[in-house]
């Protein structure tokens, strides 16, 4: 089985998912650190949050969830605002290889950033 990652429905945790199982990792703190191990997803608390320029989303007028492209070896962070009369999906994409991806939220905001 491939492991994967998703949002928990709070948006406050990563689901981690592993032939271990599902392992909750808070977003809060320093968050969580995703990254390609060999040619799979791996998700962990984060020991330091990354620094820099990043992308920062809300989470009160979207929901917002994360999903892995194994074959892509790419991370996608899609939301859909249904608060308005018609729905608005945003999405992001980042490419892991060689890479890492921090997720932490910090009050009604979720910041990403890939390094």
């Amino acid at each position: 089985m491939a492991n994967s990652v998703s949002l928990s429905t709070d948006m406050n945790k990563l689901l981690f998912t592993d032939n271990s199982g599902t392992t909750e990792i808070p977003l809060s703190g320093d968050g969580v650190m995703i990254q390609m191990n060999g040619s799979d997803v791996f998700a962990e608390p984060a020991d330091q949050a990354l620094s820099g320029s990043g992308i920062i989303e809300s989470t009160e007028d979207a929901q917002w969830t994360i999903t892995f492209n194994t074959a892509q070896a790419c991370a996608y962070f899609i939301g859909i605002d249904d608060l308005d009369t018609s729905i608005t999906i945003k999405g992001h994409d980042f490419k892991l290889t060689g890479k890492k991806l921090n997720i932490r939220r910090a009050g009604t905001s979720i910041i990403i950033i890939l390094k």
